[in-house]
């Protein structure tokens, strides 16, 4: 009987994933080394605005979290992005990203690490939105509107990035 308890819990695991349960834990995979000040106002932007969505942020990557990657620059078919959830027919895969350098560039004068850490975590939470949602579409207000303000992505109110009632 015990033999069968791998077999078991690798048809549960395949179970899931067939069925598309979506994670509900995510973890930064830091691939540019931010400072400590960004990381630390990165991790708690991110915990609040993820928290009513029923998302948990994680400091270190586990199995079964989802990761946010952070690299320097975005491809080159997609230069102008600040983060980007990449789809597989109409699901919306776990591999997310987000880009340092256009945040910087968009942030200009008011980049400083603080600054930096909350926005990054602010596109961060919506390309999770696409994942948590499993939708490609944006709206008007809220954590998956399509664009947003340089003023709100560097503003202490984190409130704009809340998800909006559907």
């Amino acid at each position: 009987m015990s033999s069968l308890a791998p077999q078991i819990a690798l048809v549960l695991l395949l179970s899931t994933v067939a069925y598309g349960e979506v994670s509900q834990a995510v973890c930064l995979s830091d691939r540019v080394g931010l400072n400590a000040h960004s990381r630390t106002t990165f991790d708690t932007e991110i915990r609040e605005i993820l928290k009513p969505i029923g998302v948990t942020f994680h400091e270190i990557c586990t199995e079964g979290a989802v990761r946010v990657v952070l690299s320097h620059h975005p491809p080159t078919r997609y230069a102008g992005s600040l983060g980007l959830a990449y789809r597989h027919g109409d699901r919306i895969l776990a591999g997310l990203h987000v880009y340092l350098q256009p945040v910087v560039k968009l942030l200009g004068e008011r980049a400083s690490a603080g600054v930096v850490g909350r926005a990054l975590a602010r596109v961060a939470a919506h390309e999770v939105g696409h994942y948590v949602f499993q939708q490609t579409d944006h709206h008007h207000h809220g954590l998956m509107r399509e664009a947003f303000p340089l003023a709100q992505l560097a503003s202490d109110d984190f409130t704009y990035f809340l998800q909006a009632k559907r």
